[in-house]
């Protein structure tokens, strides 16, 4: 007779796994794509010119600014349905747990980002 672990590993399904690690990383993942957006944005918004030297970029800013609260909400709900979804199996608390924690460090990285948004002329 298999012992209980075994059994349960066995059904464990390949897109289940790849869900739950994905999952757990979230907020890492929409930090790095909020990072890319931020800065290719206000790259390609230099390079063109649409923020000039006699303007301070108020409209750019306040877009990049709308897109960084966006990403810290997104990442925020889905700590909020991570939250709602705990069991009291050992491991899904821990993965939620992991997950929450990884969340909350990606929505301060997000939130931090408006730094320099707001001290740093975004075109010199």
């Amino acid at each position: 007779m298999p012992s209980d672990s075994a059994s349960r590993n066995a059904r464990i399904e390949p897109g289940r796994v790849l869900r739950r690690v994905v999952g757990s990383a979230f907020g890492l993942f929409v930090w790095a794509a909020h990072f890319l957006v931020v800065y290719i944005a206000a790259a390609v918004a230099c390079q063109l010119s649409v923020v000039s030297g006699l303007s301070p970029g108020g409209g750019l800013i306040g877009v990049l600014v709308a897109i960084t609260v966006l990403a810290a909400l997104v990442v925020v709900a889905h700590a909020w349905r991570v939250s709602r979804r705990w069991r009291a199996d050992d491991e899904e608390a821990f993965l939620a747990c992991i997950g929450i924690g990884q969340d909350a460090i990606a929505t301060l990285a997000i939130l931090w980002q408006l730094i320099p948004l707001f001290t740093v002329p975004i075109c010199r």
